[in-house]
């Protein structure tokens, strides 16, 4: 019985991702996570030179149906979730957490979905949303600080990584294996 909930989970997470098609996007907001705990200055580090995203705990996306939450939860691996967010849940923003306004990200109406779920969970994983010919790329993915080499992407992972170049995604350096057809498989809607 457990394994029919879990792929029930799984459906409904795809489900409202397709469901994003036809939605017209207000606005962008969510608490936003540092890519380094501490930078030279001894403050957390939000932006860096060669980092094209932003790494989200969690992620608000006002429509005028509402808002709704992007986060992740782990099934058998990490995977993107939305669901519809009544209110804005409190949280402490402090150290490596910040309140974040995405104002030069698309507005208007989603005109295309795609899903990107992995191979063998199907799992969602990733989702672009298509807004008047510019993409907003959602990862369950995370940024992790390797002092030795640039920053590291995990794949897939607890946070949501918010990229609108599809070649900054293709150029991270991700530490497993994300392949088309091989670690996901990838559609879209309509």
């Amino acid at each position: 019985m457990a394994d029919d909930r879990l792929r029930a989970w799984r459906l409904e997470q795809i489900r409202a991702a397709e469901a994003l098609t036809g939605l017209e996007i207000r606005g962008w907001h969510g608490v936003e996570m540092a890519i380094r705990d501490e930078g030279a200055d001894g403050l957390p580090v939000f932006e860096e030179e060669g980092v094209d995203c932003i790494q989200f705990l969690r992620l608000e996306i006002e429509t005028t149906d509402g808002t709704l939450r992007v986060g992740t939860d782990m099934a058998d691996d990490w995977m993107l979730t939305i669901e519809g967010a009544d209110q804005v849940d409190p949280f402490g923003l402090h150290g490596i957490y910040r309140a974040r306004r995405a104002m030069d990200l698309p507005v208007g109406v989603v005109d295309r979905v795609t899903l990107r779920t992995t191979v063998p969970s199907e799992e969602l994983a990733e989702v672009v949303l298509s807004i008047g010919g510019r993409d907003v790329i959602l990862v369950a993915a995370e940024i992790t600080e390797n002092w030795d080499s640039p920053l590291l992407f995990a794949w897939p992972d607890e946070s949501v990584l918010l990229f609108t170049d599809r070649a900054a995604v293709e150029a991270a350096n991700w530490t497993g294996s994300r392949k088309p057809g091989e670690t996901f498989i990838e559609r879209q809607v309509p």
